[in-house]
């Protein structure tokens, strides 16, 4: 049964949390997708501190996800790998959610829960409300 699921937790931590979940899946498979919410990257491409990248395909901040979940469909992907899921609004969580509903697909999100004040982030709040689980990664 497809899921969606958000793994959060300091930067450092979720980083190396993503690195680990996002090589294992992307291993010889084609029917993983990873986007990226986030813009502290190079468009389409996702980098860690440590200089390992993997290249992603940019989603901006509040965009209508319609054309990007289009390619979901056509490609025939099972497995949706999200970075930077914090940065995600509201509704694009809702839309992520129904991805997992209507197509079948698994979709795993990392991201931080709050910005430097302990401001939850919107995306976070929608994925800590939606998920069907949450993993704190410490």
């Amino acid at each position: 049964m497809p899921e969606l699921t958000f793994t959060y937790g300091t930067m450092r931590r979720v980083s190396r949390r993503w690195r680990c979940n996002c090589w294992q899946l992307r291993q010889g498979r084609s029917d993983v997708a990873l986007w990226t919410f986030g813009d502290r990257s190079d468009d389409g491409m996702v980098t860690s501190r440590i200089g390992i990248e993997a290249s992603a395909e940019a989603v901006a901040p509040g965009a209508d996800l319609s054309p990007h979940i289009e390619r979901l469909r056509r490609d025939g992907i099972n497995i949706l790998v999200i970075d930077e899921a914090q940065f995600a609004s509201v509704e694009q969580v809702d839309a992520l959610a129904q991805v997992v509903d209507d197509l079948g697909i698994d979709v795993h999100a990392f991201g931080l829960s709050a910005d430097f004040l302990l401001n939850l982030f919107p995306g976070s709040a929608r994925l800590f409300a939606i998920s069907d689980w949450r993993m704190n990664y410490r």
